[in-house]
């Protein structure tokens, strides 16, 4: 039986899907959507095993992703725009390869369709290691601060504070087991080149986490793609670069919806 997913529904109309990042809520999306919701129904999901939600006895990013369509199909949204941040946007590449015909746009928010190389799976398995040996709350604290652009992160501190405070109550084997399937996720490039629907992408011109040339790679695959590139940012635009990454999900939604 698919598990029950914990999910805020704000908003009338088309519906929007939101999905956090890695080691994130469906909280970072909570002021993030005031303009959309205004326009658009705005469904922003824990993942489960984050947040309120669930945990999957096998999590992969297929299993999530079928989880998560799932619950949306019980909530008889069957056509959505998907908006998948980091994690999120790995999700979000499941569900468009496996339920195409139910994606009416896909952005990529600070996320890649290409799979781990081999340095990252090194650095994957050495936080598995040290998630292990030291707990989440030793994880979380230098974790979460670098994932904003060095000189504006004193800016977003009571962010930054939020993030980790919500992911404190997350289980150190459900945060091992994400990272063993990012780690072991597979390239979805061809998701991109095969959409039938328009692609946005959303990049932190100084993301660490989603290097630019990265990011500027997959840009090139989809059929019709929108692309902003944020300076001043790095992997977390939604707070950094709040206004114009909200401007710009409203203008691709109604792209999408109303051409």
């Amino acid at each position: 039986m698919t598990p029950t997913l914990n999910f805020d529904i704000k908003g009338t109309g088309k519906p929007i899907v939101f999905l956090h990042g890695f080691c994130e809520t469906k909280e970072v999306w909570s002021q993030f959507i005031t303009p959309i919701k205004s326009q658009y129904k705005t469904i922003c999901i824990d993942l489960p095993g984050f947040g309120a939600s669930q945990a999957l006895e096998n999590t992969t990013i297929e299993s999530v992703a079928d989880t998560v369509y799932e619950n949306l199909r019980s909530m008889k949204i069957d056509n959505f725009i998907i908006v998948g941040h980091s994690l999120g946007g790995y999700v979000a590449l499941a569900i468009a390869e496996k339920y195409p015909d139910s994606i009416s746009g896909l952005c990529m928010f600070n996320s890649t369709a290409f799979e781990d190389n081999e340095d990252k799976k090194v650095m994957r398995n050495k936080t598995i290691t040290y998630l292990q040996e030291h707990g989440v709350e030793s994880f979380l604290k230098p974790f979460v601060p670098p994932l904003f652009y060095p000189l504006t992160r004193k800016k977003f501190e009571s962010q930054i504070s939020e993030i980790i405070k919500n992911g404190l109550g997350l289980k150190s084997e459900n945060i091992q087991a994400y990272v063993e399937a990012m780690r072991d996720r597979p390239d979805r490039t061809h998701v991109l080149k095969n959409a039938k629907y328009p692609v946005l992408y959303i990049i932190g011109k100084n993301d660490n986490a989603v290097p630019l040339q990265n990011s500027i790679d997959q840009c090139y695959f989809a059929e019709k793609s929108y692309n902003l590139i944020l300076g001043n940012a790095a992997h977390m635009c939604m707070f950094e670069k709040e206004k114009e990454s909200q401007n710009m999900i409203l203008y691709f939604a109604n792209e999408c919806l109303n051409p």
